[in-house]
């Protein structure tokens, strides 16, 4: 990764690729350097501002990802199911039970297979943390009238 870097210092690809690396070591600082550099160097980059907020997501920092998330999802339309659980996720963290309630509702109108339990059961990539919190509220979501 330091000769991809060396060779393109200021490609967002490059600097999004070393700033998941860096998260998935807990290397947090070095994590949020190398995002916001990504981020500068292309601010219309939902990939950036999602992969940024899941990273912020697992170094439990949820308020910042939720920022994060937000950015992608305004690119995005409103409509990306990963971007969406990252806010529902981000959400239920600082608290915010009713948000991740209703943006949970809205991952199901978007894509029905989120109301099911099995659907989340073989979902690949995501954390026992991630999963277990979104089984959590999918049963509060599809249990509650």
């Amino acid at each position: 990764m330091k000769a991809a870097l060396a060779a393109a210092p200021d490609d967002f690809r490059v600097l999004r690729r070393a700033a998941k690396l860096d998260a998935r070591q807990k290397r947090k600082e070095a994590a949020i350097e190398k995002y916001e550099r990504a981020v500068a160097a292309d601010r219309e980059d939902k990939i950036t501002y999602c992969d940024y907020g899941w990273s912020l997501y697992n170094l439990d920092e949820p308020a910042k990802a939720m920022e994060q998330f937000k950015k992608a999802d305004d690119l995005a339309g409103g409509a990306d199911p990963d971007i969406g659980a990252g806010i529902c996720l981000s959400a239920a963290a600082t608290g915010d039970q009713s948000a991740a309630t209703a943006r949970y509702k809205r991952l199901i109108k978007i894509a029905a297979e989120w109301g099911d339990a099995d659907y989340l059961r073989n979902l690949t990539g995501w954390t026992a943390k991630e999963l277990k919190e979104m089984e959590r509220i999918r049963a509060l979501v599809t249990t509650t009238p």
